[in-house]
């Protein structure tokens, strides 16, 4: 008895691939057209953040204020612009062009 194959061909060839690859390429190029204009904004914004976070006169401290807290304070704030430098660089990474 032969063998018979015909039901495992999908009638789809490497070039149609190809095709639906460029396609959800250009796709993401449009995407980012529309997010890109709004980048500049939200990186300004980021930074003015990590700016105030990292201002000491915002850190409220008297005489009667633990240590223990003053230092959980500080803690903080650092892992906050760890966060912040973090989402800064995802962002770029999302938003970056290739050179070609």
């Amino acid at each position: 008895m032969a063998r018979d194959d015909s039901l495992l061909y999908t009638g789809a060839t490497s070039a149609s691939f190809k095709s639906r690859k460029e396609e959800v390429h250009q796709e993401k190029i449009e995407k980012k057209g529309v997010i890109t204009p709004a980048a500049k904004i939200v990186f300004d914004l980021i930074e003015k953040e990590k700016v105030n976070v990292c201002d000491i006169r915002s850190l409220i401290v008297d005489r009667t204020t633990a240590e223990d807290d003053v230092k959980a304070e500080l803690l903080a704030r650092k892992l906050y612009t760890t966060y912040l430098s973090e989402l800064r660089n995802k962002l770029k990474i999302i938003l970056r062009t290739k050179a070609k």
